[in-house]
């Protein structure tokens, strides 16, 4: 991101996410607890395109991208910073298919010590979800993976 003005920073990241401006307007209106109406498309538009600067609106933003302010403005990104798309890959028994080994690409983005993530569309035929609250080198977690069921999993940081 080095290099690039405040707009490209959001398109890039954006779409380093898979979504459209539209669902960058909505994870951030989400973020700001605010209305849906209160953020569009058009204005993801005009902040990517340098016509407006997210003032009011670069920290809900940068939230929903899972950046710092002064990441998304142009400082140094976070050294410590979870988020990024994680390559999930498990292996499990089931009675009828045997041994069976599944992966996802998992769009993760850290809000403080809260973590959300959701895998990349067409990475798996069953999406899965996760929120994780990390504890120093412990994450725990509520996940789904596939049909609406919930686990909990409790994740140990691996370096």
């Amino acid at each position: 991101m080095a290099g690039m003005n405040i707009g490209e920073r959001i398109r890039d990241r954006r779409l380093q996410l898979g979504w459209s401006q539209e669902r960058l307007a909505r994870e951030a209106c989400r973020v700001a607890g605010a209305g849906p109406e209160k953020l569009g498309r058009q204005e993801i538009y005009r902040y990517e395109t340098g016509r407006r600067t997210p003032r009011d609106w670069l920290a809900p933003i940068a939230q929903a991208l899972g950046l710092s302010v002064q990441a998304l403005s142009g400082g140094q990104p976070d050294a410590d910073s979870l988020s990024g798309i994680w390559h999930s890959r498990y292996t499990y028994e089931s009675t009828k298919r045997g041994q069976v080994t599944r992966h996802h690409y998992v769009v993760v983005r850290q809000l403080g010590n809260r973590l959300h993530g959701e895998s990349l569309p067409g990475s798996n035929d069953s999406p899965i979800f996760l929120d994780f609250t990390k504890d120093g080198p412990a994450l725990t977690s509520k996940f789904r993976d596939g049909p609406p069921t919930q686990s909990v999993a409790c994740f140990r940081a691996v370096s």
